[in-house]
């Protein structure tokens, strides 16, 4: 992470009001009361810009265990993000770069087409984006990008791997709360040594609008977005089009009272006909009480689920409770239902976590938390877990130049 800032204060121009922010946290999440067995990470965020220019880095680095009856997504990975914007008039230049590299040996990376399995010990993504600014609303944009996966064989040696994309698109901000959208884009991965290459693209568009205050305290916002899809899928079935809506309403009861529904729909048209593709909704009931001055006592009622070729549901109920200065308790309910695919398990999986911590916040600059969770679970036996949850988050003051 010194390395990183460091290469942020080379990048930055010559100029003179220039602004560092920065943003720190660690977290542990284990499988038993110990700091152990589980996943360790820490995420590091930093914004440092001036009037027409900015650089945006994010380094996240995980640690994890295999385990056990549980596999971990990720045993050990350094995630390292960089972008940034400059204006030049109506121009904006948008540089970025991704590096993911395995601080193991890395997971187990597929091959298509029955090819085995190799290890993948990191991948490099550079890209470039570029807009222009045009009259009556509307704005230009380009992009483009390229992959480099570093993929090992069990025995060490290597097989290439890449891949290379392209987006353009225009965008129009209307009168009112009204804009929309439309564009391509085009992927295309290749692996020389097993004689795999595959690509897609896409072109689509989307209209929208805007956050609209209508009586009653009601805020709404949509959009309803088309695309046609050129390509196969992981199965070797062809792409079809994809129609989708999306509306978010926000409705406030009385001051601290607020209530939050999204709901989301799309259709598949495959072969000539249309199919319901994916459906979800979520609704969030938040309540926040205290005097000014004070940390607020907050309370949070939701649920949520999606229904696709598999179904997945959560209900939730958690509440935070100023007792003294900066020290709070936190209590938690989380209800959760969806697929699994440890042996054993069944398709579907039923959990039912219960929590209670403590949390302390240090004005505007600092919040630690511990958290012990108690899981009784569904697998292929009933089995109930006790874990911890610790962190620590950090905001330094902005660091002027």
């Amino acid at each position: 992470m010194k390395t990183v800032f460091i290469a942020l204060m080379a990048l930055c121009p010559a100029v003179a009001a220039v602004t560092l922010d920065q943003f720190v946290s660690v977290s542990i999440d284990s499988d038993s009361l110990g700091f152990s067995q589980g996943r360790r990470q820490l995420l590091w965020s930093g914004r440092i810009g001036g009037d027409s220019w900015s650089i945006r880095a994010v380094d996240r680095y995980l640690d994890a265990d295999s385990g056990g009856l549980v596999p971990r997504r990720f045993l050990g990975r350094n995630d390292l993000l960089l972008n940034g914007d400059a204006e030049f008039g109506v121009l904006t230049v948008s540089p970025g770069f991704r590096w993911n590299a395995a601080s193991g040996d890395g997971l187990d990376f597929v091959l298509p087409g029955q090819e085995g399995t190799v290890l993948d010990r990191a991948y490099l993504r550079p890209e470039l984006g570029i807009s222009v600014t045009l009259p009556y609303g509307f704005r230009a944009m380009a992009g483009g990008s390229l992959v480099e996966r570093t993929l090992e064989y069990h025995d060490g040696s290597s097989l290439g791997w890449s891949g290379k994309g392209a987006e353009g698109g225009l965008e129009w901000n209307g009168p009112g709360r009204l804009w929309a959208v439309a564009g391509g884009a085009f992927r295309s991965h290749s692996a020389s040594d097993i004689d795999f290459e595959t690509d897609w693209s896409r072109i689509g568009a989307a209209v929208g609008i805007r956050t609209v205050t209508l009586p009653a305290r009601v805020q709404i916002e949509g959009r309803a977005e088309y695309g046609h899809l050129s390509g196969e899928d992981y199965l070797g079935g062809e792409l079809g089009d994809r129609l989708g809506f999306r509306i978010r309403a926000v409705r406030s009861f009385r001051p601290g009272l607020a209530l939050n529904v999204t709901g989301y729909s799309s259709l598949d048209r495959k072969d000539g006909e249309w199919s319901r593709a994916v459906s979800a909704g979520a609704a969030r009931v938040v309540l926040t009480r205290g005097r000014p001055g004070e940390i607020p006592h907050q309370f949070v009622l939701g649920g949520q689920f999606t229904s696709s070729s598999f179904s997945t549901a959560r209900f939730e109920a958690s509440a935070r409770i100023h007792l003294i200065d900066g020290l709070s308790s936190l209590l938690s309910t989380v209800l959760r239902e969806g697929p699994t695919t440890i042996a054993g398990a069944g398709g579907s999986r039923e959990r039912v976590t219960l929590g209670a911590g403590l949390e302390y916040r240090f004005r505007d600059l600092a919040l630690v938390w511990v958290k012990i969770l108690e899981e009784r679970t569904e697998l292929s036996t009933i089995e109930n877990w006790t874990r911890l949850e610790a962190g620590l988050r950090f905001w330094p003051h902005p660091i002027a130049f």
